[in-house]
């Protein structure tokens, strides 16, 4: 269940959120990488996160483009590309 900060965050700052859900997948997928997993899945799961790399991509335009910092879409791009996920 979701606290009631985390709904209210979602509300005040989506930017967050966004970061937060991507921060979250990457840190999943990573601990599936880490186990035991069959070649589909291990294929599946770069599949995914080339697509949320380039989400993040297209989120870091737009951010940059209102003016806000993108440092923390930044930081989630390095980890996906100094891990070679995608």
């Amino acid at each position: 269940m979701r606290s009631v900060r985390s709904v209210i965050m979602d509300v005040v700052d989506p930017f967050a959120r966004k970061v937060r859900v991507y921060r979250d997948i990457i840190s999943d997928y990573t601990s599936k990488l880490q186990g035991k997993i069959e070649p589909a899945e291990v294929h599946e799961i770069m599949v995914k996160l080339k697509v949320i790399e380039n989400e993040i991509k297209e989120l870091s335009k737009m951010t940059l483009s209102s003016g806000k910092n993108t440092a923390e879409l930044d930081e989630i791009l390095d980890e996906i590309q100094s891990r070679n996920f995608a």
